[in-house]
């Protein structure tokens, strides 16, 4: 029997917001965007904030633990504030559910201040849980943990100027949206079974084959809409951000057209991602299957894939071994049309 429990702060969105502005096409945002408040900070910051992407990952276990009453962005950087240089990384990096392989050979660079080969390759094929780093990402996850100390200030500084030049006013924008998507996922959870709830929170990803941990943390993420972050956090818990930014807002203050109804229309503006929903309305499909029926390459199958689930068109089945069966998430269809409708009249 699985146990749920909840958590809110800011603090998880300030942190998904860095990763967010790194790779905004992977979160359907608008890349000039992006690199407007990326140039809000000083130059130095900037570019360290810029040499995060593609390793540095959202520290769930590291906010999870902070006092309740510190997990406002304000308070998490803060309390990011006290904690030595040095250790930073491995508070942000490390917790007991990471496995020991990648803690040890993590912790042997940063004793001995350099990388060997065989390390490097190591860490390059295991270091994600679903992926491969590139070899430039895995460079600069190397070059962090070489001198762990000059990480650690530079992060400090580079949060503080972030939050300070655009975040501090960000989270008074989304503090409410995110106490009224708790509010109403916890009623929710006491009307459905586990599995509908973790599938409408995740906008159709079946996960509850895949959370094998005896307990499950939710956490409400404006941030992250419409996707989900999760990630094991201690051997017998899972926490993961739901996206629950409103179908009728937009991430881009002062956008007209709200982001679901943008998205939704230019991915289905295209006959090869028409196609393949005919085909994932038939049965659920492999990324691999589609690459076959379509004869394409598997990188642009993986693309409009993307761009359907950005959209919340398809419907994911994990399994345990990792691979990925998609179908087609026809009540996404219907509320399209009712947003669509509501967006035209004015509602």
């Amino acid at each position: 029997m699985k146990e749920l429990f909840w958590d809110i702060g800011t603090t998880y969105d300030l942190f998904v917001s860095l990763n967010v502005l790194n790779h905004p096409v992977q979160f359907g945002l608008r890349p000039s965007w992006a690199a407007g408040v990326r140039s809000r900070l000083p130059v130095a910051q900037r570019q360290f904030m810029e040499s995060l992407s593609g390793f540095f990952r959202t520290p769930l276990a590291w906010i999870h633990d902070l006092p309740v009453e510190a997990k406002s962005a304000a308070e998490g950087v803060s309390q990011l504030q006290k904690i030595p240089s040095a250790s930073l990384l491995t508070s942000l990096t490390l917790s007991a559910a990471t496995p020991l392989p990648i803690r040890h050979t993590l912790e042997s660079i940063a004793q001995s201040h350099r990388a060997t080969a065989s390390q490097k390759a190591f860490l390059q094929k295991n270091y994600l849980m679903a992926d491969v780093l590139s070899e430039d990402a895995r460079n600069r996850l190397v070059h962090a943990w070489e001198d762990p100390a000059a990480f650690g200030d530079a992060f400090k500084i580079m949060l503080t100027s972030y939050y300070e030049h655009f975040f501090a006013e960000e989270e008074a924008r989304i503090q409410p949206i995110l106490s009224a998507a708790l509010a109403r996922a916890q009623e929710k959870a006491e009307k459905v079974p586990l599995g509908s709830l973790l599938d409408e929170l995740s906008h159709g990803v079946q996960l509850e084959r895949v959370f094998t941990q005896s307990q499950i943390i939710l956490v409400p993420s404006y941030w992250s809409s419409p996707l989900i972050i999760y990630g094991p956090i201690q051997r017998d818990q899972v926490l993961m951000l739901f996206g629950c930014r409103p179908d009728d807002q937009t991430l881009i203050p002062g956008d007209a057209v709200p982001d679901q109804i943008l998205g939704t229309l230019k991915a289905l503006a295209d006959p090869t991602r028409l196609l393949m929903l005919r085909y994932l309305k038939a049965e659920p499909q492999t990324a691999a299957a589609l690459s076959r029926k379509l004869r394409l390459r598997p990188p642009t199958v993986t693309h409009h894939l993307q761009q359907l689930r950005l959209a919340g068109l398809v419907q994911i089945f994990l399994e345990p071994e990792g691979e990925k069966k998609y179908t087609l998430r026809a009540e996404a269809l219907v509320s399209t049309h009712s947003m669509l409708q509501k967006y035209i009249n004015g509602n």
